[in-house]
């Protein structure tokens, strides 16, 4: 026949011993948290979330980000503004893209904010050899500008010509045919 074994108390006595016993782990943890303070935060961690429940734990996990990883968040967004203003600044926003990176591992929260910097890094890069790019192109505006100019200074000039323009009288013209065909002989 096979051995039935029963708690020597209900579910109730059987949280509260488990409750006992992860606060005795967390007082022994946190009189050597200098030491050890992975197992005072761990045995805190299980003390609370078995007393308080899980909204608890989801609770400090979100208090916890926002006052380790909101302080990173801000140092890096606040050395990215001052670089933006910065014309010559792709290397220090490759070399704040490369330090973001390498803590992106540790924490998926950075991961959206380094993808931001990596396009607004490639932005500037491309914006940056576009407009240092100097080729007939650049210059072409002028040289239409120097065309139309030159083309109105004639266009004034022949305008000038015509309404000054005094013709010869037909004496004049007489004497020019005639001289020119003595001239001829």
């Amino acid at each position: 026949m096979a051995s039935v074994v029963s708690p020597p108390c209900g579910p109730d006595c059987l949280r509260q011993r488990k409750l006992d016993a992860l606060k005795l782990a967390m007082d022994m943890a946190e009189k050597n948290k200098d030491e050890n303070p992975t197992a005072y935060s761990e045995a805190r961690t299980n003390y609370y979330t078995l007393l308080k429940g899980q909204g608890w734990l989801v609770a400090e996990k979100q208090k916890v980000a926002q006052e380790e990883i909101e302080p990173v968040l801000g140092k890096y967004s606040s050395a990215y503004k001052i670089l933006e203003n910065k014309d010559k600044s792709q290397y220090h926003f490759k070399h704040l893209a490369d330090a973001v990176k390498s803590h992106e591992e540790d924490n998926s929260l950075l991961s959206k904010e380094v993808q931001k910097v990596h396009d607004k890094t490639d932005v500037l890069k491309r914006t940056t050899e576009l407009s240092s790019t100097t080729s007939l192109g650049s210059y072409l505006p002028w040289i239409l500008d120097a065309l139309i100019a030159l083309l109105g200074l004639v266009i004034v000039y022949m305008l000038y010509r015509r309404f000054t323009y005094v013709p010869p009288t037909v004496i004049e013209q007489v004497q020019q045919v005639l001289g020119g065909r003595n001239k001829s002989r």
